[in-house]
């Protein structure tokens, strides 16, 4: 074997490791975007399970609070002797409607809120996949790329050695 021969068999085994480790390389790092991503998706669906809890919680407190503030509102009127029919009537039903409306209102924003969140999960999610299949595909091209490099040399070490042989 010549010296340009062991030269090109050199060169060429040398971009194969090189197109082998920069696949590795990107890879690695698509396979870290991945579980970031995962992760992230993961934390994006407990917090929307806990926006779900704290607003149930916040929708019954409310409930509470609107159960106590009719309660006076209903001892005022009776107090004042006014009663709770008439005119007290309709405050106390516009009262009670309002109460009604502030809880579904609490109960609505986390709703969104969580839904929102769990959005941002699937994304992240999708996200996880592309780069899990990002990282297939540098494999994949890695190695396309260190058999070409193998395939080029062996094809100049051909022509190099049928030069000579044919000179």
């Amino acid at each position: 074997m010549s010296g340009m021969e062991i030269f090109l068999l050199a060169s060429a085994a040398t971009s194969a490791i090189g197109a082998m480790q920069a696949a590795d390389a990107k890879s690695d790092s698509l396979n870290a975007q991945a579980a970031a991503a995962q992760n992230n998706a993961v934390i994006a669906q407990q917090n929307a399970r806990n926006t779900r809890l704290a607003s149930d919680a916040n929708e019954e407190a409310q409930r509470r609070k609107s159960a106590h503030d009719l309660g006076s509102l209903r001892a005022g009127l009776l107090q004042a002797g006014i009663g709770t029919g008439g005119s007290a009537a309709d405050v106390l039903g516009q009262a009670t409607g309002n109460a009604e409306l502030d809880a579904l209102n609490i109960r609505y924003d986390g709703s969104m809120r969580a839904a929102n969140q769990e959005n941002q999960g699937l994304m992240y999610t999708q996200q996880a996949a592309a780069s899990r299949q990002g990282a297939s595909n540098a494999q994949e091209a890695g190695y396309i790329g260190a058999a070409a490099s193998l395939l080029s040399g062996a094809g100049k070490i051909a022509g190099a050695g049928g030069g000579k042989a044919g000179g």
